[in-house]
């Protein structure tokens, strides 16, 4: 775990740790996908008792997030559809 220290040597420095930093884009479009992507794994899993195996996104929309087919969120595969 990485941690920044605060303070000068002798002045009660404190740690603390970085906090998690997000393999996707922070962009708004992005983050807009991710919320739809979120929406879509839960709606799923309610209604069919599972999470998808994938979910199929065109190339810009991979592109937008910044990551590459295969990625996982919350345990659902991110795949280009073909």
């Amino acid at each position: 775990m990485i941690q920044v220290t605060y303070g000068k040597p002798g002045h009660g420095m404190t740690h603390k740790p970085c906090q998690h930093v997000s393999e996707f884009r922070q962009t708004k479009q992005a983050i807009n996908l991710l919320n739809y992507i979120d929406r879509f794994i839960t709606y799923f899993e309610r209604t069919k008792g599972h999470k998808p195996r994938s979910v199929l996104l065109r190339p810009e929309q991979l592109a937008a997030l910044g990551v590459k087919p295969g990625t996982r969120r919350h345990g659902v595969a991110l795949e280009v559809q073909s």
